[in-house]
């Protein structure tokens, strides 16, 4: 967790991740690095990396550094959203 402070003085802290809520779109035709893919999805860095080790997410390799596709995300999401319909 971040600790900042406010206008007035007061310490808060905040989880140091990207607000969902102010996210674009998904674009099916993009990667995103693992804290934005982490952010569009609404699971923890710890619950991805876990999803990426049972393969249950096709994660892109580029050098050292991991992807996640757009069109990954947009499959996940919508299992999600079909589970919660049922």
């Amino acid at each position: 967790m971040l600790n900042t402070k406010n206008q007035a003085g007061k310490i808060e802290q905040s989880a140091g991740r990207r607000d969902a809520l102010n996210l674009p779109p998904v674009d099916v035709n993009r990667r995103y690095d693992i804290p934005t893919a982490c952010a569009y999805l609404g699971i923890s860095r710890v619950r991805l990396y876990a999803k990426l080790k049972a393969a249950e997410i096709r994660p892109l390799k580029d050098g050292g550094r991991t992807f996640i596709p757009g069109s990954e995300i947009v499959r996940l999401s919508t299992i999600a959203d079909l589970a919660l319909h049922c």
